[in-house]
């Protein structure tokens, strides 16, 4: 295979999809891409600490796994506006990207996107629709995170074992929080909702230590959900934690 071409239509480029060919054996070092599609960073030869990418004002996509090559060494990214998706496990492992700014324009993050990296804010897109499974797993620097309107579903452990996340603002209308997500956030305080939706969760939406919530855990839902939240299933076990905000 010599010669790839995809469409603009294409919403996802899954990881190792056209490794071993010899297209891909052909391109130079650097950022490899297919059409407007970023596919992976190529480097053959010594990595030096300190590495930056930017990557083209046309992207519209990340491939999964993207960043794999250069991820002990990446330390900074520029993403674009007009940038719709990000792939699975695209920054899996990045160990020394602190920060990312996430562009507006993006539409979903697939599973595992900054699994195991040092990310310490997530403040998603405001038109994000699809947030993957174990998308910030194991993030052990992570403290805030902030889900957007357009997201209905936070699936399997998206946030488990973030040992140090405290607080997550949720604006979306939620219709469920799946088994996981906050799997031994021992450090969490508050989560905080906006909107006056009940999502349904699963006895292990929330897993902590000897089943015991962090001293200071709060959920704090608009004045006129508290009795809903403290009578739905699963949420009820947390009638004590459960405190109303005024709109």
């Amino acid at each position: 295979m010599t010669n790839i071409i995809v469409g603009d239509s294409i919403k996802s480029i899954g990881i190792y999809t056209f490794d071993e060919t010899a297209w891909l054996n052909n391109q130079p070092n650097g950022l490899i891409y297919i059409g407007n599609w970023f596919y992976k960073y190529k480097y053959i030869g010594e990595l030096k600490p300190g590495f930056q990418a930017n990557l083209r004002a046309d992207t519209i996509g990340i491939a999964g796994g993207a960043f794999e090559p250069v991820k002990i060494v990446l330390t900074e990214v520029s993403l674009p506006n007009g940038l719709k998706y990000i792939g699975k496990y695209a920054f899996q492992g990045c160990c020394f990207l602190e920060n990312i700014t996430l562009p507006e324009t993006i539409l979903s993050i697939g599973e595992g996107a900054f699994e195991n990296s040092v990310i310490k804010e997530a403040i998603l897109p405001k038109n994000l629709k699809y947030l993957g499974g174990y998308v910030f797993m194991n993030c052990n620097y992570l403290l805030n995170v902030t889900i957007p309107k357009g997201v209905t579903k936070i699936n399997p452990r998206s946030f488990a074992f973030c040992a140090q996340l405290k607080e997550v603002n949720i604006y979306s209308r939620l219709e469920s929080i799946e088994t996981g997500v906050f799997l031994l956030c021992q450090q969490l305080e508050s989560i905080i909702f906006y909107s006056n939706t009940v999502p349904k969760i699963t006895p292990t939406t929330f897993i902590f230590q000897e089943d015991i919530a962090p001293e200071n855990f709060k959920i704090y839902v608009p004045e006129i959900n508290v009795e809903k939240f403290k009578s739905a299933g699963g949420w009820s076990v947390f009638i004590q934690n459960i405190f109303p905000w005024s709109v």
